[in-house]
């Protein structure tokens, strides 16, 4: 079960997918609404979504996961000026 907050605080009626806000506060499972609600720029506090301070994975992924080099941005090429 997921918790969607509304940006408007103490928001209370009527939200997406036929949610009902009281207090800037509805519950859904629907995994749409959330995904619309985290678009939006809703808060959720879902259950069922790992903690944000979990380690990254040391498996597989753990090269994807590595720090990248900062490198500088490379430069682009000239616009091309047509003369005649």
């Amino acid at each position: 079960m997921a918790v969607i907050i509304a940006p408007v605080e103490g928001y209370s009626g009527p939200g997406v997918g036929g949610l009902t806000f009281a207090d800037g506060r509805a519950e859904t499972d629907s995994e749409a609404v959330i995904a619309y609600a985290r678009r939006h720029g809703y808060t959720v506090e879902d259950d069922d979504a790992p903690a944000e301070d979990t380690p990254p994975d040391s498996g597989d992924n753990a090269a994807a996961n590595a720090p990248q080099d900062d490198k500088p941005a490379g430069r682009s090429r000239p616009k091309s000026t047509k003369e005649g």
